[in-house]
């Protein structure tokens, strides 16, 4: 398994016509639905930094790589590689592999303890707050090591999904406390959770 990660702020403009250039059809439409300039630059940024991770992994020019795309958008280098991709704020990520990999960035940043209510389960709201979800005050702004330790599951719940192919809609159902993820913090600003 493979991952880097790319600040879009420092992706030139000459670097998003480049990359646009070499957008597939799936990718392109993907662009021009995309009302926001930041959220379109994320999308070009990330898939020119997949192509080449996957140029140099295949011994190909980036604008080579194919891809093909599940029922819910996953997408997989046509070849031998999977990848995934995800960004937060100002940086994107991208994860190849020869199996199942999933990827999920997020900037920490204040947070309200209820989504951790509402999405975790009780061993992983146990991690995060040191009690037992009925002796929580999920109204408290959380500490740095509360927040942190909630992007850790948050991040992990994200990663598994993707790896698996499936949608948050499901974030409840899995207790990532029992599953290895490898994770970086980058910065103290950006935490990376990628599970293959």
């Amino acid at each position: 398994m493979k991952w880097e990660s790319l600040d879009i702020r420092q992706f030139s403009s000459s670097d998003y016509i480049a990359a646009y250039q070499h957008l597939d059809d799936v990718k392109r439409a993907k662009v021009e639905r995309t009302r926001q300039k930041k959220d379109r630059l994320r999308t070009v940024a990330a898939d020119a930094l997949a192509r080449r991770m996957l140029g140099k992994a295949m011994g190909c020019a980036p604008e080579a790589v194919c891809f093909a795309y599940s029922e819910n958008g996953k997408p997989t280098a046509i070849g031998k590689y999977e990848l995934s991709i995800s960004h937060s704020e100002n940086l994107v990520v991208v994860a190849i592999h020869t199996g199942p990999v999933g990827i999920d960035v997020e900037h920490i940043h204040e947070v309200s303890p209820r989504l951790a209510k509402k999405y975790f389960c009780a061993d992983e709201n146990f991690y995060i707050f040191g009690h037992e979800p009925h002796d929580v005050d999920f109204e408290q702004i959380p500490r740095d090591d509360v927040r942190l330790r909630f992007f850790e599951i948050w991040t992990a719940k994200e990663a598994y999904l993707k790896s698996i192919g499936e949608g948050l809609s499901h974030l409840r159902t899995i207790n990532t406390t029992t599953l290895p993820f490898e994770r970086h913090l980058i910065e103290n600003e950006y935490l990376v959770t990628i599970y293959y």
